[in-house]
């Protein structure tokens, strides 16, 4: 009966209750940070329904701080109240750790200009919303880009609503990119053919509408990357001296829209050159 009674005691319910909240507060944070880890390590969650880990810890915070001041007020403990205010810095602490974190790994919040699949050569633009096929041979199914609105570097010597001449390194129906960054990258990066053809041309189609006229018998779509060489071209940049052989560019004459009925008012083709180094 006395062994009862010491477990009964004011002193010792007040440090078994001191022991199970930390207990409990311990095991909050540890399934918290368990989770961080597992979305760090590539696990996939809905942001809409999976809460964050901060979101998790403050809950933790309140229903802490409404069991502690029960527990306080029934124990009449000054050392509890001190004991909680000392765990909830705690907690706050490691929920904007948590919430720092879970940020950094799993990107912040989703944005438009997501890298597009495929190849896309790891374009870093902003998303337009237009979408186009790309396909991936025999018995695959095509995959999906997105047109990406970025920046074009300017040793690509970009000029919009121009398309160039020259033979073709690269079938364009079929080798796409999402953006005319992406395509002059291309060009960049071809290797030299044995017989000494390199890219020095690119002509991309990022038309939003879907397709890019042209006069010949091909439907032309968004996303075309037509890399050429122009064995002649002078080498010069400068569009009022070079010699290179442009088929169109700017807006079409009266003249060929009356003979080409289809033909949009402008060139919808980019166009660029790769000027050979040294």
């Amino acid at each position: 009966m006395a062994k009862i009674d010491k477990l009964r005691s004011p002193g010792f319910s007040l440090r078994a209750k001191r022991r199970a909240r930390l207990c409990a507060l311990l095991s909050i944070v540890a399934a918290a940070l368990g989770l961080l880890v597992v979305t760090s390590r590539g696990g996939q969650a809905d942001p809409a329904t999976t809460p964050r880990p901060a979101a998790q810890l403050t809950a933790a915070v309140v229903a802490a701080s409404d069991a502690e001041q029960q527990g306080h007020a029934a124990d009449g403990g000054g050392a509890v109240a001190a004991t909680t205010g000392t765990q909830q810095q705690q907690l706050h602490s490691a929920a904007a750790a948590a919430d720092s974190s879970s940020s950094s790994s799993t990107g912040g919040s989703s944005s438009s200009g997501s890298s597009s699949g495929g190849d896309s050569g790891g374009g870093q633009g902003t998303g337009t919303g237009v979408w186009f096929e790309v396909e991936q041979g025999e018995g695959k199914p095509p995959a999906k880009l997105e047109l990406l609105d970025e920046p074009v570097a300017e040793d690509c010597y970009m000029e919009p609503h121009a398309d160039y001449d020259g033979p073709a390194l690269t079938w364009g129906l079929t080798y796409k990119k999402s953006s005319a960054a992406q395509c002059c990258q291309a060009c960049k990066e071809f290797q030299p053919q044995p017989d000494g053809q390199r890219c020095n041309v690119w002509v991309f189609c990022g038309s939003r509408t879907g397709e890019c006229w042209s006069p010949d018998i091909w439907n032309h779509t968004t996303g075309e990357c037509w890399l050429k060489y122009q064995a002649e071209w002078d080498n010069v940049v400068d569009r009022e001296r070079t010699n290179l052989a442009v088929n169109r560019r700017g807006r079409y004459p009266d003249e060929f829209r009356n003979e080409h009925k289809t033909s949009p008012d402008k060139v919808q083709w980019t166009a660029g050159v790769i000027p050979a180094s040294g």
